[in-house]
This record gives C-alpha cells, sequence and structure tokens, in this order.
C-alpha cells in the first residue's frame, strides 16, 4: 500500500474512531444526572418517577465508552441501600457521590459498594439538594434548591456548615467552577440572571449573564456553557462575556458533560428519557 493510500486510510479510521461515540440512547426514566469517570464510562442518574417523591425506586445507568449502554441498572434501590430520586452526581477517586433529595450518597464506584450518607443532623436541615460538586479531596458542595444554600461537608471531619446562604439564589440547581475568573457560576432555575461568588463564598458582580431557568453549567476552553429547562439549545458565554447559541438540542436540555476523551458532549432529555452525544457546535 502506497503513503498516500496509508495516510488516507489513516485519516478515515481516525474520522470514525471520533464520530464512534455519537448516539441518542432511549429507554432511561427521567435521566437526570450525568457524570464521566477517567475511562470515558458515562454515569446518568435516573430520577424514574417524581423529582421530590421518596419511592425508592432511583437508579444509576452507565454508559460504555463506544457510546452503547454497558448497565442500565448499574446501581438500583434495594432493601439495603436506597435510592429515591438521584439527580446531580460528581466522582472523586474511586468514589461516586449521588444528590437524592434530602441527603448525599457515596458509592464505591468499582465494587458499587454503599459507603455512607451525608444527612441532615440536629442544627443542619436539608431542603433538596439538586447537585454536588467536590472542591479537591476533602471537600463537596452541595447545592440545596430547598433552602437557598450550598452548603459544604467536610469529608474528613464529618460536618457540614453554610457555605452560602442568599434567598436570590430563588431555587439554585447547580454550579460550576471558573478558573480563569475565580468564581463559581451559579444556575437558577427561577432567576434569569446567574449568580457568581468567589471561593470565599462573597458574592461577585463581574458581569450579568442572563438566561431564562437556567439549569447546568460547564466551563469548557474557558468559556461558560449553561442549559436551561425552558428553552432549547446550550448557550455559551466567551472570555469577552459575548453570549451565543452554542449548541442545538431537539428539546430543552437539563444536564450536559463534556466527554474530552470523544470531543462530544453529552446531554440528558428527562422529559423524553433519552441521553444523546453532540458533536457539531455552532459557530
Amino acid at each position: 500500500m502506497g503513503l498516500c493510500s496509508s495516510i488516507g486510510l489513516w485519516l478515515v479510521l481516525m474520522a470514525i474512531s471520533l464520530q464512534a461515540m455519537s448516539f441518542e440512547l432511549n429507554g432511561f426514566s427521567r435521566p437526570m444526572g450525568l457524570v464521566i469517570d477517567a475511562e470515558g464510562y458515562i454515569y446518568v442518574s435516573n430520577v424514574n418517577g417524581d423529582v421530590d417523591a421518596k419511592d425508592k425506586n432511583g437508579f444509576i445507568s452507565r454508559i460504555h465508552p463506544s457510546g452503547k449502554i454497558d448497565d442500565m441498572y448499574f446501581i438500583s434501590s434495594n432493601k439495603h441501600n436506597v435510592l429515591h430520586a438521584p439527580k446531580g452526581m460528581a466522582i472523586s477517586g474511586n468514589k461516586l457521590i449521588i444528590a437524592d433529595i434530602d441527603r448525599v450518597l457515596v458509592y464505591n464506584l468499582k465494587r458499587k459498594k454503599f459507603l455512607y450518607a451525608i444527612q441532615s443532623t440536629e442544627n443542619i436541615n436539608f431542603g433538596h439538594i439538586k447537585s454536588v460538586k467536590t472542591v479537591g479531596k476533602q471537600q463537596i458542595l452541595l447545592v440545596d434548591s430547598g433552602r437557598n444554600t450550598i452548603w459544604v461537608y467536610d469529608r474528613e471531619k464529618k460536618q457540614t456548615q453554610v457555605y452560602i446562604a442568599n434567598v436570590r439564589l430563588n431555587q439554585p440547581q447547580n454550579m460550576c467552577w471558573h478558573e480563569q475568573q475565580k468564581v463559581y457560576y451559579i444556575t437558577s432555575s427561577q432567576s434569569a440572571s446567574l449568580f457568581m461568588y468567589d471561593k470565599q463564598g462573597k458574592r461577585q458582580f463581574l458581569s450579568e449573564i442572563m438566561v431564562q431557568n437556567a439549569y447546568d453549567c460547564v466551563v469548557h476552553d474557558e468559556s461558560l456553557f449553561i442549559t436551561s429547562s425552558a428553552l432549547t439549545g446550550v448557550f455559551q458565554v466567551n472570555s469577552s462575556n459575548i453570549m451565543q447559541h452554542a449548541m442545538h438540542t431537539h428539546y430543552p436540555a437539563y444536564h450536559i458533560r463534556y466527554h474530552k476523551n470523544q470531543n462530544q458532549w453529552i446531554v440528558s432529555y428527562p422529559e423524553f428519557n433519552q441521553v444523546v452525544s453532540i458533536s457539531n457546535m455552532l459557530e
């Protein structure tokens, strides 16, 4: 085979490899949260009912890096470890951290074994935790929509305290850290704009970013990507704070995550029981 033919074949194989993960998967049960591990496996939380119902039938699915469902019931509710309506998730080392209404559950990811729960205490009363975010190896931030509060849990001390509390958060849903701007962005389902806070929990006013019913946010290549539970598409705010409609989606997107191994965006559509990957970004 000649050099040109070899290069041509290599380019074709590379193109096939890069597009191998494009998928549209059905059969989920109100999929909400998304998280991706170091090996490229995608974990999907299934509410499987009302978002605030303690009905003991939630479960976690796993998608193979190839884009096929690896295990629809990777972690399921049972008499020993109950999942009600799991939503936002995070991964820290070999641990899967799951927000489940008024508590957070921690599992060993490799063994699928329940480890412990972060729950309300005598002095701490959780409302409805929508998402979680790890900070280093020691802290977990809990986004509590029901209390308009961001809690911080110290994994070493096993203690929870208030990190941010502001009624104006108007039912916060998710948060993401912008390294270049040194702020957390917090989305709100009942506010027309996003909120910004520094690492000390002090509110910042760098710019006004307005997205109706903003749900999730991700920072990628210094740009902020935002979903809305009321609008179709994903919105991008670049480093110059210019916002544009960055990605077409068939329905209002809830959770999104960037799959860096495959250069794909993973999107959940809870109202249509779908999880899809999208590679085409608008200019």
